[in-house]
């Protein structure tokens, strides 16, 4: 299989155009072009001390990433746990409904024996 005219063969399996962009000194060079989407972030303003912003610099240098994306990270799985905490209550309360004995009082021993 040939690459399309303007695409190159590696660019085109990954489904990315080569744009041909010129230097100063007239050679030709190949850049990937690549295409994202907008998303619609709030702009949100903390206030840290020096050390604690130090800090987070270098850990997000260390994860490859920025201060705003640790932060973000850090608020995202705060909300999946409420998230997963809430659903865990939710099934809980379906699972009591279904029990067949008052919750808190213990059966008894004829009860709990009595076959079925």
């Amino acid at each position: 299989m040939t690459a399309a005219k303007g695409w190159s063969r590696s660019a085109a399996a990954r489904g990315r155009k080569k744009v041909r962009a010129r230097g100063h000194l007239g050679t030709g060079l190949d850049y990937p072009q690549f295409h994202s989407y907008c998303v619609a972030m709030k702009n949100i303003t903390l206030s840290i001390d020096e050390h604690l912003y130090e800090q987070s610099r270098v850990i997000a240098a260390q994860r490859k990433t920025s201060v705003s994306g640790l932060v973000r990270g850090y608020l995202q799985s705060l909300s999946d746990g409420e998230r997963r905490r809430e659903q865990a209550r939710r099934d809980i309360l379906q699972m009591i409904g279904t029990f067949d004995c008052e919750i808190g009082r213990m059966p008894s021993r004829k009860e709990r024996h009595a076959r079925r």
